[in-house]
């Protein structure tokens, strides 16, 4: 029984991590777009940040594996409060690849949509001007982290309502780790 309550406690650390990650690359995405210079770096590596989110959902979804546990446990003993807890594992999984896929599904410069015409050339905005910087770079994390946070919020009242029907008796406001 005791492992329950560690399986439940780290699946709330992997959704306290979840949050500051999008929390504070959405706030770093924000600045990189609107103040571009030396803030776009902050888009390089694998999904901006120098991969740092993608490691991030990598040990969150590590934390959620307990959680897995548990609800594989729960399929055996047909108990669905404990196969309930899959959700722990499962959504950090889908949030993740979400982070990827819908940034390069809304890229603008991947999909080729942003084309300037003129009347003597046509120039692509998507290509480097300035301080080599470019279009691209300058929304790249921000197209990472602004659509998260919409999909972050839904699974946010999804886990409030599991952790409160898992634990009855706890009130999420109180609990501490």
């Amino acid at each position: 029984m005791i492992w329950l309550k560690w399986a439940d406690k780290l699946a709330y650390m992997g959704h306290i991590l979840l949050w500051l990650n999008i929390g504070l690359f959405f706030i770093l995405g924000v600045l990189a777009t609107l103040l571009g210079g030396q803030w776009t770096q902050l888009g390089e590596g694998p999904g901006g940040g120098w991969g740092v989110p993608a490691l991030v959902f990598n040990i969150v979804i590590l934390l959620g594996i307990p959680s897995l546990g548990v609800s594989f446990r729960g399929i055996l003993i047909k108990d669905s409060r404990r196969l309930a807890r899959g959700i722990y594992f499962f959504a950090p999984m889908v949030i993740s690849f979400a982070y990827i896929a819908i940034a390069h599904s809304i890229d603008p410069c991947a999909l080729e949509i942003w084309r300037l015409t003129d009347r003597w050339e046509e120039q692509n905005l998507c290509e480097r001007f300035g301080r080599e910087i470019n279009i691209h770079t300058r929304f790249h994390l921000f197209l990472h982290s602004a659509p998260i946070v919409i999909i972050l919020l839904a699974y946010q009242l999804l886990f409030r309502r599991i952790y409160r029907w898992i634990n009855p008796t706890i009130d999420i406001q109180q609990t501490s780790l």
